[in-house]
């Protein structure tokens, strides 16, 4: 949804492999955290809008990425209502993969995080990415919640989200689940 790319390969699931209970990521984060790192997975195969195939790697973690994640999750790792809302489906898959260009990354699920290259070049876009995304899996797994949000909105559009197709006209599909989202990230990362 995030991209402007179209999904050629088929490996959209509901739950992600591995994610039955917290076998097969390692956990992160202490007792509180519901993120799991993702083992080097399937790569995806993305079409741009001018029908180029480009393939986006699949990658292992290191040491260095695991220190940027948490790092970038700090600010908001000891809100109880934050964790709460996002960990209450259960756990959620964190999956590393190559740089996409400049896009930070996507909820391909309910379950389940893609981070792309370009978040482990810095902890403020890192911070930001999982953040928003974060933001669309509280979205998904508690119900009502973003028509609640949208009904004591006082602004336009969706804050500093960068991709402005998503969030004009504010009538278009996806212009609410990305201010949602943006605003589950404005707050810890520009404050």
């Amino acid at each position: 949804i995030h991209t402007v790319f179209t999904i050629q390969s088929a490996f959209l699931v509901t739950t992600p492999p591995g994610l039955d209970g917290y076998s097969g990521g390692a956990p992160i984060l202490g007792e509180l955290a519901c993120f799991q790192l993702m083992p080097k997975g399937k790569d995806i195969v993305v079409t741009n809008d001018e029908g180029e195939v480009n393939t986006i790697k699949s990658l292992d973690w290191d040491q260095e990425s695991i220190d940027m994640v948490k790092a970038s999750f700090e600010k908001v790792a000891s809100n109880e209502t934050y964790i709460k809302l996002l960990c209450n489906g259960g756990p959620i898959a964190l999956n590393k993969y190559e740089r996409n260009g400049n896009i930070g990354g996507w909820a391909r699920t309910p379950n389940d995080i893609v981070l792309y290259g370009i978040n482990f070049e810095n902890v403020r876009i890192m911070e930001y990415t999982l953040l928003h995304e974060s933001g669309h899996i509280i979205d998904n797994r508690n119900s009502g919640i973003r028509t609640d949000y949208m009904s004591i909105k006082t602004s336009k559009g969706c804050y500093t989200y960068p991709l402005f197709v998503y969030c004009a006209p504010d009538g278009q599909p996806f212009a609410e689940a990305e201010a949602f989202a943006e605003g589950i990230t404005v707050y810890p990362c520009f404050s």
